[in-house]
């Protein structure tokens, strides 16, 4: 081998080094058993070797026995996971005087959640010219009876 060679093999050692303290290793990840998701690498180059878990999982599914649950399976292994799933309305006020707390309720089993905000989410009404002020209009929350001033421009 030549001088060139040596220089492109050490390149490329180098670069494959690189690679695979990026995590990028080189070889064939292997199941460790049939009916099970771990699986392993041993690095062709590095000699590492590295052991991961890779599930394939079914959609989602809705639980027949829980109404807002759904769940999914490995294809490969017995492994399950649930998560809630509820329906919840669009926000509605929680009192029909304030504007602060807001609450939505499932439509499939009633379950309610309720949202504070830090600063009120006004129902307004429309805007009226106000007969005491020159050039001055206010509309009025339909909640809270809150009042909201503008001037009339020109």
């Amino acid at each position: 081998m030549g001088l060139f060679d040596d220089l492109i093999k050490g390149a490329e050692d180098l670069f494959g080094k690189g690679q695979c303290a990026l995590g990028f290793h080189k070889g064939e990840w292997k199941y460790v058993y049939p009916d099970q998701c771990d699986q392993v690498i041993h690095c062709e180059r590095c000699g590492e070797k590295k052991r991961l878990k890779h599930q394939s999982y079914t959609r989602w599914q809705d639980d027949p026995d829980y109404q807002c649950w759904e769940f999914r399976t490995c294809t490969r292994c017995v492994d399950k996971e649930e998560r809630s799933n509820h329906n919840y309305s669009k926000e509605r006020a929680k009192n029909e005087w304030e504007c602060y707390t807001f609450i939505q309720t499932c439509s499939k089993c009633g379950k309610e959640k309720d949202k504070r905000y830090s600063s009120p989410k006004h129902s307004w009404g429309s805007w009226k010219v106000n007969p005491n002020v020159q050039n001055e209009m206010f509309r009025v929350c339909n909640r809270c009876n809150a009042k909201e001033f503008s001037k009339i421009k020109d």
